[in-house]
């Protein structure tokens, strides 16, 4: 059974699409190249950013990834604030914490700034733990799941990654654990079928994913339907 919920924050918890676009935008404007529209920026999006970045024009030759990673952060910390979280999304914390599942975030984001973010929307009640990289680059956040995995002792099959890019699936992969994708982020859905994983239409079908799999209970799968309908 999933014992253990290992979120992505960025485009999963956090439906911050639009605030990500409009920072690379600005950036590139600055920088003399073309903006994307929200369409393309889902189709160029990957990890390690260091290549998202060659990917829409930018010059490591004349701006170093360094500059623009830290550039990048000025204009996408206060923003940050301004993204909602997904529609839903702290309903269905709140139900898979009553139903005893042990939630964490695992996230590429700067680890301070991840806290500070999480706790501006009063959401870190939910969570054990709060992951994040211990600096701006966002280069792989593999490795400090994999670390996680070594600490804590869980199972790798109790073990579920909730994430919206393949550098999500990637990482779950590498831990060893389960994944599912939800296609409401930074990917395209087009480009998420090919990697193999479940799809989620969006936050809300979890629970009644994990009731089919038999870890969410039919009394709290109903019970979670009727304060999602009552939200309607």
């Amino acid at each position: 059974m999933i014992t253990h919920l290992l979120w992505d924050w960025n485009g999963t918890l956090l439906d911050d699409l639009d605030v990500s676009l409009k920072v690379l935008n600005t950036m590139l404007t600055r920088h003399g190249l073309r903006p994307i529209d929200r369409e393309g920026y889902r189709e160029v999006f990957c990890f390690p950013i260091h290549d998202y970045y060659q990917r829409v024009g930018f010059d490591f030759t004349k701006t170093p990834y360094s500059q623009l990673a830290e550039e990048y952060w000025e204009l996408y910390d206060p923003l940050a604030r301004t993204a909602p979280l997904m529609d839903g999304a702290q309903e269905v914390l709140q139900a898979l914490s009553e139903e005893g599942f042990t939630q964490m975030i695992l996230s590429a984001s700067e680890r301070d700034h991840l806290r500070s973010v999480v706790m501006h929307f009063g959401i870190e009640g939910y969570f054990a733990q709060v992951l994040g990289l211990h600096d701006t680059h966002a280069v792989s956040k593999v490795e400090l799941g994999r670390q996680w995995m070594e600490k804590s002792g869980v199972p790798p099959n109790q073990v579920l990654f909730v994430g919206d890019t393949a550098h999500d699936q990637e990482t779950a992969r590498r831990m060893g654990v389960s994944c599912v994708l939800i296609p409401q982020g930074h990917y395209s859905l087009d480009r998420l079928k090919p990697l193999g994983c479940p799809i989620l239409p969006n936050i809300r079908a979890l629970p009644a994913y994990l009731a089919q799999r038999g870890d969410f209970t039919p009394a709290m799968l109903q019970q979670f339907s009727r304060g999602k309908e009552s939200l309607s």
